[in-house]
């Protein structure tokens, strides 16, 4: 009797083990709002918004309990530079990112998170005025590249499937291109977001 009520109590361990590890385990999607630092258009002197500028983000991924994957698409500003006071030309930068994410409670209801990854990053430079002018020359070019991703991030839980989350993202040596003029620079990104896990 002693070792059927051993037996019982054994297996009930189990069954509630795999039961708060299968709740750990969930998939989540989320959305929001960023300020960006950033010299994304420093290579002319006169770019409006050159240092802080307003993006967004949209992302999605899987905890297996303390561990995750998370990919996202991140619009990273967009940059207007001025000659004699009127637009010539936008540069917009865009980024997908694929990160491992690690995240563990530190209060009831909050948690910390820390990330890193790849970002695939798009800037397109797009002639507005004045086209084929200037040094380097004002014309519409894109440049891709590969740049490094690290983040970390608190998370706010409002219910069981709602969480407010605040990230800081550094996107690393972001390539960028004007006519032949090359260069590369860092963007660092806050980010309030609503995560929904399901």
């Amino acid at each position: 009797m002693r070792k059927t009520a051993i037996l019982i109590a054994a297996l009930a361990g189990l069954s509630a083990g795999s039961q708060a590890h299968a709740e750990e385990s969930a998939g989540y999607m989320g959305v929001g709002f960023s300020g960006i630092w950033s010299n994304g258009g420093s290579v002319y002197s006169n770019t409006v918004n050159e240092n802080v500028t307003s993006g967004g983000k949209v992302y999605g991924g899987y905890q297996w309990g303390p561990m995750g994957m998370e990919i996202s698409y991140n619009h990273l500003g967009t940059y207007d530079s001025l000659f004699a006071g009127a637009l010539v030309s936008q540069m917009k930068t865009a980024a997908i990112a694929l990160a491992g994410i690690y995240t563990a409670p530190v209060a009831p209801g909050f948690n910390l998170s820390a990330k890193v990854g790849l970002a695939f990053t798009e800037a397109k430079h797009s002639c507005v005025a004045l086209c084929g002018t200037g040094t380097p020359s004002n014309v519409n070019t894109k440049e891709l590249g590969l740049s490094g991703l690290i983040g970390l991030g608190v998370g706010m839980r409002m219910s069981n499937d709602l969480e407010v989350r605040v990230d800081f993202d550094h996107f690393g040596a972001v390539h960028h291109k004007v006519d032949l003029t090359k260069f590369t620079t860092g963007y660092d990104v806050m980010s309030v977001s609503l995560k929904i896990t399901f």
